[in-house]
Formats: structure tokens, C-alpha cells, sequence
């Protein structure tokens, strides 16, 4: 971007240099026309990174990136708000604004509800993952059923959202992190026994 400044503002004040001094027109073509050439080259690059960076899957990447620990503070304070998926859109009916799985959530839903199955299904992975790694790592005995009631009502939002557009690989997806939630969930409550 500099470099695309620097040949625009060169280009527009080598004419006023040239005319007081005419004998180095060409040179100053010359290093207009590189430096001109340089800086669509150098954007090139530049372009093909955002275009990348802005694809759904690299989005939920770095969303989940930015869920830790501190949701779980906030989790166990949450407040079941009944929202329906049919209006998901409708940012009245969404939980609080600080919660950070929304705009997770917004990108599944806008994946399933364009049938772009394999971004939901990344997303629902990542969702999953994340999930399973607190559960794993950071849930315990006071913090466990709130934490569950958060990922899950979040889930049947975007199980809701599936079943209306009949989308059979999101809904596999679901069950499939469903089914390891409840086998963690098992296999802790049997190790408490024994």
C-alpha cells in the first residue's frame, strides 16, 4: 500500500521537476512506470492474503481462537434467554451481546441457511472441539451444568436452523459431537463412582 502511494505521489510531482528540467524526462518515466509496476506486484500478494483470511472457515479459526478460559466466567453467570432460529437474525431475540459464541454461531447459521455444508461443518467441528477441550481441561463440578446449558442451548439453535433447511450433514455433525459430549460426560460421572 506505501509503495503504491509512493508511485502515485512520484508520478504527480515528477511532470513539475521535468519541466524546469527537460533532459530527464525519460529517466523519471522510467522510474514512474517501475515503481508503478512494483506496487501492483507487491499488491498482489496483499490481496490474495485478505481474500483468504476473509473466508468463513479462516473467520471461525480465529474466532475460536479468541474463546478461552474467560467464557466460562461468563458462562456461569448465564442466563438462559429463549430465542427462536427462525429469527436468529433478529439481534433482539439473541442473547447478550458479550457473548462470545454469537458470531460463531451467525457464521453456522448463515453457512447452513446458504448450503455451504463443509463451512457449518468446519464450524460445528470447531464448536465441538472447543467444547470438548474445556470440558477436558478447564469445566468442573460448579461450573459443569452451566457450561453445558450454554454449548448446548447454542447447539439446538443450530440444530433448529439445519432441520428447516434440511441439512443432513450439519445434523450428523451435531449428533456426532452430541454423542462425545455425553460420552465425556459419562465416562467422568463413572470415574467419580469408582
Amino acid at each position: 500500500m506505501i509503495m503504491y502511494l509512493f508511485a502515485i505521489i512520484f508520478s504527480l510531482l515528477a511532470p513539475f521537476y521535468v519541466s524546469y528540467n527537460p533532459n530527464y524526462l525519460i529517466i523519471f518515466f522510467n522510474i514512474s512506470i517501475w515503481l508503478t509496476v512494483t506496487a501492483l506486484l507487491v499488491l498482489i500478494p496483499y490481496l490474495l492474503y485478505t481474500i483468504r483470511i476473509l473466508q468463513p472457515e479462516e473467520v471461525l479459526k480465529i474466532i475460536s481462537g479468541n474463546i478461552n478460559e474467560d467464557l466460562i466466567s461468563k458462562v456461569t453467570k448465564y442466563k438462559r434467554t429463549p430465542y427462536v432460529a427462525a429469527n436468529f437474525t433478529d439481534l433482539s431475540k439473541l442473547p447478550s451481546k458479550d457473548d462470545p459464541l454469537i458470531p460463531f454461531i451467525e457464521i453456522i447459521a448463515g453457512a447452513i441457511k446458504n448450503n455451504h455444508t463443509e463451512t457449518a461443518h468446519v464450524g460445528l467441528e470447531l464448536l465441538g472441539n472447543i467444547f470438548l477441550d474445556f470440558e477436558t481441561n478447564v469445566i468442573n463440578k460448579k461450573n459443569g451444568k452451566p457450561v453445558l446449558t450454554y454449548f448446548l442451548d447454542h447447539l439446538e439453535v443450530v440444530r433448529d436452523i439445519a432441520i428447516d433447511c434440511n441439512d443432513s450433514k450439519s445434523l450428523d455433525t451435531l449428533h456426532y459431537i452430541v454423542f462425545r459430549i455425553g460420552f465425556l460426560i459419562s465416562q467422568k460421572i463413572n470415574n467419580l463412582h469408582f
